[in-house]
């Protein structure tokens, strides 16, 4: 991925919400960085793994071979199956939290935040993936007579005013 590549990327973010730097303050907030990254860079991961989902099937591998390309650095699937611990949850939630709440600013949330009607707004979804049949034995779908699908649920219940999750699985 060329640099033109990378920023155009980080301006689909929104224009300067979520700059590389913002990015990396995120992750040592969140505890996915304790220090000055060697290999695997916070928003560099970000950016794969959302460009590697819009492919429908990520996969470590696919992660680690989309960094090794932009960066002169060698990244094993190892390495970033290391890096998907709670931390990196926390990261992410942390990024999607960041565009949820300037979303809703940029929309008009501040007569919602003004008004004193509101102590809690909760904001609750739940969405269906469907996964390779592979997969079937980990994240068991639907079965039947004529077919099999492989499922995985996200959920997660967001907290409007104060702009983080209260559930997220």
């Amino acid at each position: 991925m060329t640099m033109a590549n990378k920023k155009c990327f980080f301006e689909l973010l929104d224009n300067n919400l979520l700059t590389e730097n913002k990015l990396r303050k995120l992750a040592y907030e969140t505890g996915f960085m304790k220090r000055q990254a060697k290999k695997i860079d916070a928003p560099d991961l970000l950016m794969h793994v959302c460009l590697e989902s819009l492919k429908g099937s990520l996969s470590y591998n696919d992660i680690a071979a989309r960094i090794d390309i932009t960066n002169t650095n060698f990244v094993s699937k190892q390495a970033i199956c290391k890096r998907s611990n709670e931390s990196c949850v926390a990261f992410f939630q942390a990024v999607l939290s960041c565009i949820i709440k300037s979303k809703i600013s940029s929309s008009g949330s501040s007569l919602i935040n003004s008004s004193d009607k509101f102590k809690r707004i909760l904001i609750q979804d739940s969405t269906i993936i469907k996964l390779p049949l592979r997969l079937f034995k980990v994240f068991s779908g639907v079965s039947n007579l004529h077919s099999v699908s492989c499922n995985v649920r996200i959920q997660c219940v967001f907290e409007l005013l104060s702009g983080r999750f209260l559930f997220f699985r």
